[in-house]
């Protein structure tokens, strides 16, 4: 592709370079534990739900839905911390084995309901991947509501499978934006574990 075509392909898709731009956006502020993460993450996620929905990822459409309301609760969560005494330390769940265990329960459950449901809606395909990529992104999110250091590494994961779902739906600006996210979230888990050294008792 050459700079002709990724021009034409930019102008034919503003949409998605708006909110592929506003998402580069969200997770350098939530690297940096700018609350102002929040309503840029908001923004990005409602111009998501309507790119997915587009391309039948009905899955990831409904998601982007689901994490517009993690936006506002994170940011009530984050104001609310920001204006007591106490911050919100960055803590870890990895030597927690009941914390680990209940979150791999739940996205059992929830792979199975969203992998379910997925079959009665026409036109949706890779369910499997879409399933799976809908637990794990909800529950990286909800990690990151949480200041849970964890949330960067289950990203990259996540990250990985989007890339070639993204690319087999022909949505390479958004595969690139999880090249991008890949290495943010590199970023905010080296900056987070710098946080959660000053708070030992935090592990």
């Amino acid at each position: 592709m050459n700079a002709t075509d990724v021009t034409a392909f930019l102008l034919e898709s503003p949409v998605e370079l708006s909110a592929f731009v506003l998402s580069v956006a969200y997770v350098w502020l939530n690297a940096r534990q700018n609350i102002w993460c929040w309503p840029v993450g908001g923004l990005s996620v409602a111009l998501y739900a309507y790119v997915f929905f587009d391309s039948n990822i009905f899955a990831d459409a409904f998601l982007q839905l689901i994490y517009l309301g993690f936006s506002v609760y994170g940011w009530i969560n984050w104001k609310k911390i920001q204006n007591s005494p106490d911050e919100m330390p960055v803590i870890s769940i990895y030597k927690k084995p009941l914390a680990i265990g209940k979150y791999l329960l739940a996205n059992l459950f929830l792979f199975a309901a969203v992998y379910l449901l997925l079959y009665t809606i026409d036109g949706a395909k890779l369910r499997e991947w879409d399933a799976l990529t809908f637990c794990l992104s909800l529950t990286a999110t909800y990690l990151s509501t949480k200041k849970i250091i964890e949330n960067w590494p289950l990203w990259i994961i996540t990250n990985l499978l989007y890339i070639a779902i993204y690319l087999f739906r022909g949505l390479e600006l958004t595969a690139v934006l999880s090249v991008i996210m890949i290495v943010l979230s590199v970023y905010g888990w080296v900056k987070w574990r710098g946080e959660l050294k000053k708070t030992p008792a935090a592990h």
